[in-house]
């Protein structure tokens, strides 16, 4: 009999990978600046709880803390809970200091070193009576003391305790000796600086001691040029009398058509005037007025002013080396040279500080001074000084300049006459507020071009609208008709000054010359071209009555001269 066995079907298991989950474990994490306040926190609370265990403020676990410290550090007790505070307070506000095991071995190393110290005076045969009742420098202080007494005698122990002391240091402090030793060494010039912080009295004395050695006071220009004039060749100027002069103006008035009989255009008087006398007879000096004595300052109040600059300065930290004083007529010039590494622009801030030192209403700085590497401080002078066209007529750099046209504008801040050629420019603008000279600086340029020039050299058109200035010049034989005052007969003088602007261009062009003086080269006196020179008084006055018609002809002279 076969019996069939049936085979059991077995479902195999579908194998299942599951997942282990590994188990969180809770970790207490901080964040490095929330430990290290954590620190500074039991840090202060442990000085503040010593603090009260040292005043018997804190019950009886105070009194056990007391009396478990107290034999260890003896009268060193009461720097504990300030070391403590100490420590707390740098973790707490420095992030740079870390308390770590070198600080800490620096500050046991201290401990040990000043507590020695304390000790080394306790009778050496009372040294442990001394720790145990808490005075010297308790346990700390005995142990270290006795070691090294012991092995290496009084003198060794005081040579091992500063070395300890040393170390201490360094590790807790973590700087070099070095950087601690010029650290508490004051420099020369930080001692230097403290006193002139303590006493500016000092800063200015300092300053004018070093004056006299730096400061060197320029003579004034004017004066070099007055001792010198005798040798400048003399001007081309033959002295008449001023009643001559008065009387040729007053014959020559006469010759000339007044302008109140000239209705319409202006007649224009001829431009090849003849003088009856022949030759012509330029003016002398001695009509302009002469100048008093020269002006000049204290040396010794420029010293002390120079004195005031330099201490001021070096009150900010500046350092300068002062170099020259320059006297003008109005404005004294200090000039000095910066040390190096210092900005122009710190010594420009100053402005107002040196205007309060040196009670001054305003001071200019001029940095640097053009040309030099130095840099310049003005301040006004106290009382200015009057500057006499007749000196100015008088100098060397007046009389070698040959230029016929030239104009004397004064005195540069260093007295030096300053000249001009009015051909160069060939056009002059003078602005200015009320009281500035203008009307001043016109009359000096006037009067410089009629004592060099003849009417055959020179012609002139003179336009004042409001008849103050210039009406005084009615008669002069340099005039080409007598002074404009009437706004259409200015514009009209200018449309004939463009008109002749242009016949003048066609001659030279004719003759093949570039401008008037190549024009005249080679040629008879009487066939020369004479120069012209247009003199307008109030030139925004005229140009508000009658701007249309000045405006272009003022615009065609200007491009054409």
């Amino acid at each position: 009999m076969v019996v069939r066995r049936r085979r059991r079907r077995t479902v195999a298991k579908r194998r299942t990978t599951r997942r282990r989950t590994k188990k969180k474990s809770i970790q207490f994490e901080l964040e490095k600046h929330i430990a290290r306040e954590i620190w500074a926190v039991l840090y202060l609370a442990l000085s503040a709880l010593t603090w009260l265990s040292l005043n018997q403020q804190l019950g009886v676990l105070g009194e056990i803390w007391v009396s478990a410290l107290h034999p260890i550090f003896g009268i060193g007790m009461g720097a504990v809970p300030v070391a403590l505070l100490l420590m707390g307070g740098s973790v707490f506000f420095s992030k740079k200091i870390s308390w770590g095991l070198a600080r800490l071995t620096g500050i046991l190393l201290l401990a040990v070193a000043i507590l020695g110290f304390v000790h080394m005076t306790v009778p050496p045969d009372e040294l442990l009576e001394f720790a145990q009742r808490g005075e010297g420098g308790g346990y700390i202080g005995f142990v270290s003391s006795f070691i090294f007494t012991a092995a290496f005698g009084k003198t060794g122990a005081y040579v091992l305790l500063t070395a300890t002391f040393l170390i201490g240091v360094l590790l807790t402090l973590q700087v070099s000796l070095g950087a601690i030793i010029r650290f508490i060494t004051p420099s020369p010039k930080l001692v230097k600086k403290a006193v002139q912080v303590a006493t500016p009295e000092f800063n200015i004395v300092q300053a004018a001691e070093d004056i006299d050695k730096e400061l060197t006071i320029v003579k004034p220009g004017y004066i070099a040029e007055q001792e010198s004039a005798d040798d400048a060749p003399a001007m081309a100027i033959k002295e008449v009398s001023a009643a001559e002069i008065e009387k040729r103006l007053q014959k020559e008035k006469a010759d000339k058509t007044d302008e109140s009989n000239v209705e319409g255009e202006i007649v224009m008087v001829d431009e090849k005037p003849e003088a009856k006398s022949g030759k012509w007879e330029y003016p002398g000096l001695e009509l302009l007025d002469a100048g008093k004595e020269a002006f000049e300052l204290n040396p010794e109040d420029l010293k002390s002013k120079a004195a005031l600059i330099k201490a001021k300065l070096e009150q900010f930290g500046i350092s300068v080396i002062m170099h020259e004083v320059h006297v003008g007529p109005t404005v004294v010039q200090y000039t000095l040279k910066p040390a190096d590494g210092v900005k122009l622009s710190k010594i420009t801030s100053l402005k107002n500080d040196l205007a309060l030192a040196l009670a001054a209403p305003a001071v200019r700085i001029e940095a640097p001074i053009p040309g030099k590497s130095l840099v310049g401080i003005e301040i006004p002078n106290t009382s200015r000084a009057i500057v006499h066209m007749r000196e100015i007529m008088e100098t060397k750099s007046y009389k070698v300049n040959k230029s016929p046209l030239k104009l004397p504008l004064g005195r540069d801040v260093s007295g030096n006459s300053v000249i001009v050629d009015l051909v160069k420019m060939p056009h002059l603008l003078i602005a200015g507020a009320t009281g500035a000279g203008k009307s001043v600086g016109m009359n000096s340029f006037l009067i410089s071009l009629l004592y060099n020039n003849s009417p055959k050299e020179l012609r002139m058109i003179m336009i004042d609208p409001k008849r103050v200035e210039l009406t005084s010049y009615n008669g002069l034989p340099h005039l080409l008709t007598p002074v404009i005052t009437d706004p259409e007969k200015a514009a009209t003088a200018l449309r004939w000054a463009v008109a002749e602007m242009n016949r003048r261009y066609k001659v030279c062009a004719d003759a093949g010359a570039r401008n008037i003086n190549d024009y005249n080269k080679g040629r008879r006196k009487d066939d020369r071209m004479s120069k012209i020179v247009i003199v307008i008084d109030e030139l925004a006055d005229l140009m508000m009555q009658a701007q249309k018609e000045v405006e272009a002809s003022i615009c065609r002279i200007a491009q054409m001269a």
